[in-house]
């Protein structure tokens, strides 16, 4: 499916609160080590506000993307 263009996970957080905080270091890091991390990627992430707000501050014009799995799980909750 995607062998011309594949796709590879950059960073994992796994954390044990949801605070603002924890997700701001975490992207201050992959800001730091990646400058150019915006040329090249998109965001896809489970929709955890906290997380999408630290990357619309590092990098403001970055595609965020919600994971399919995480949405069918939430609509399945509802």
């Amino acid at each position: 499916m995607f062998s011309e263009k594949p796709i590879l996970p950059l960073a994992i957080l796994m954390h044990d609160s949801k605070r603002e905080l924890v997700h701001e270091c975490f992207v201050q890091i992959i800001n730091h080590e990646l400058p150019d991390l915006l040329k090249k990627s998109i965001l896809v992430t489970d929709g955890e506000n906290a997380l999408k707000n630290a990357f619309q501050t590092h990098y403001p014009t970055m595609l965020q993307l919600r994971c399919w799995n995480h949405a069918i799980k939430d609509i399945k909750l509802t």
